[in-house]
């Protein structure tokens, strides 16, 4: 049992000494080809943690200006490639001692070597574990996909803090803001086309969420002003009409029969399987008895092939008219 625990340390040093060498070694040789004046490892190293740490820094600092701005998104990416090719140029140069055509030649090369690595590494890695690229594409998939749901979960999670302000203004404004932070950062991201819809569902339900709560307190205001001026009239008057009920909308999911599927499709729903997995997407049907949720604008998938006979929940997204209460 000792031998056992100590094992797992080992092996994930050992793992992580392979990984930083994979990352580290092309940059050395990158530099050493195009006669930078610095090319040791430590060099290397600092090189790759600086422009990844001006890389975040931009990132973090995009986000929260194409959320205010409201930047489009074929302009947030390539604000984004234009800051990782600077960040890289930039550190490269400064920490190999070169100039800054030469750090981005070094971080293009370097980049290149990488991936032939990886996928060298990875080709090899199937061919001893007997999986086959499909097996491998799934896996790969299924961990892109959890990072999609995860990001819609939050965002869904931020939005329904802005409709559960109800009537204080104040309080969805500030929700508002946080979601609209929250946005920016996962539109900074490489699959937000692929989710785009559903995350336009969610901002649309918190926007008006927000709306309504703003319009709740100019009504109040103005209320409290008119009853000030002509409150006698309105004593006087027997026959107030009544004020119509004040509503939130709100997406929500509602369970719905396995039996009606098939009725749902195109529906964003999710899924819930047997062994208690929950997905989230566009509801399609593939081949058999196969269900797939597309959430591709371009024809990516959104989620792995699930069987019906492994569905144990279906959850079908709908606006649901929450009444406020007096």
């Amino acid at each position: 049992m000792l031998q056992n625990g100590m094992d797992s340390p080992l092996i994930l040093l050992a793992g992580l000494l392979i990984g930083l060498l994979l990352i580290v070694l092309p940059i050395m040789l990158a530099a050493k080809m195009l006669k930078a004046r610095r090319y040791g490892f430590g060099w290397a190293l600092l090189a790759f943690l600086l422009a990844g740490l001006i890389s975040i820094l931009a990132y973090l600092l995009l986000g929260l200006v194409a959320g205010i701005a409201g930047l489009p998104n074929f302009l947030v990416g390539l604000l984004s490639l234009l800051i990782s090719l600077w960040a890289a140029a930039f550190a490269y140069a400064k920490m190999l001692r070169s100039s800054q055509l030469t750090g981005l030649g070094i971080y293009l090369i370097s980049t290149v070597m990488q991936i032939i690595l990886y996928i060298a590494i990875l080709t090899a890695l199937l061919f001893s574990s007997g999986m086959s690229m499909d097996q491998a594409k799934s896996q790969i998939q299924q961990m892109l996909d959890k990072e999609k749901i995860t990001a819609l979960h939050n965002l869904d999670q931020a939005g329904l803090a802005v409709c559960a302000c109800g009537e204080d203004a104040q309080c969805a404004q500030d929700a508002m803001q946080n979601y609209s932070v929250m946005l920016a950062q996962v539109q900074t991201q490489e699959y937000y086309i692929e989710i785009q819809n559903t995350v336009h569902n969610y901002t649309g339900a918190a926007e008006q969420c927000e709306r309504d709560a703003s319009a709740s307190k100019l009504t109040t205001d103005s209320e409290a002003g008119e009853q000030a001026v002509s409150g006698a009239a309105q004593a006087a008057d027997e026959k107030v009409p009544a004020k119509q009920p004040k509503s939130i909308s709100r997406l929500v999911y509602k369970e719905v029969s396995l039996q009606k599927l098939h009725d749902y499709e195109n529906y964003p729903v999710r899924l819930t399987t047997r062994d208690g997995d929950v997905q989230e997407g566009r509801l399609e049907f593939g081949l058999g008895k196969d269900v797939v949720l597309d959430q591709a604008v371009k024809g990516g998938t959104f989620s792995p092939h699930l069987s019906l006979e492994n569905i144990a929940k279906l959850e079908v997204q709908v606006r649901e008219e929450v009444i406020i209460p007096e």
